[in-house]
C-alpha cells in the first residue's frame, strides 16, 4: 500500500485553515511551512474536495474604498468630468477634480497637460539614464 502524503496533521490543518475561510494559495503555503512539503493550491482543492469541504464559502465581506464609490457617483453623475484625482485614495477628503474634462478624455485642460508634462519628463530621464 501507497503512503499517503496527507498526514493526519497535514489534513487537520488544512481542514481548519479552509473553516477559516483562508484562501487554498495560503493553505498551501502554511502547510508546507509548518510540515516542510511541497502541496500546491490545486493539491489543496482535491484534497478538500476529498474530504467533502469544497461546498461554498463564504468570504469575509470585503469593504469598498470610499473612493470607489466616490468616482462611480461621479462617473454616473456626469461623464465630462475631471477624474483627476486629489488626496489620497485612503483620505476622508479624497476626491476627483470635477471640473469639465476635454472631449474624450478624462481629465480637464490643467490636468491633461500637467499629466503629458510628466509623462514627458520620466521618458527624458529613462533616456538619460540608458
Amino acid at each position: 500500500m501507497l503512503e499517503t502524503p496527507w498526514t493526519t496533521e497535514r489534513v487537520g490543518l488544512l481542514v481548519r485553515l479552509w473553516d477559516e475561510s483562508v484562501r487554498t494559495r495560503l493553505i498551501a503555503e502554511r502547510i508546507n511551512a509548518q510540515t516542510g512539503s511541497a502541496f500546491t493550491k490545486n493539491a489543496v482543492i482535491g484534497k478538500a474536495n476529498r474530504l467533502g469541504l469544497s461546498k461554498p464559502r463564504e468570504r469575509p465581506e470585503q469593504k469598498q474604498p470610499h473612493w470607489s464609490a466616490c468616482y462611480r457617483a461621479q462617473l454616473s453623475e456626469n461623464a465630462s468630468i475631471c477624474m483627476w484625482p486629489t488626496g489620497h485614495p485612503d483620505d476622508t477628503d479624497f476626491h476627483f477634480c470635477g471640473t469639465k474634462s476635454l472631449p474624450s478624455k478624462p481629465y480637464c485642460r490643467h490636468n491633461h497637460d500637467a499629466e503629458h508634462d510628466r509623462s514627458m519628463e520620466e521618458a527624458a530621464k529613462r533616456r538619460e539614464a540608458a
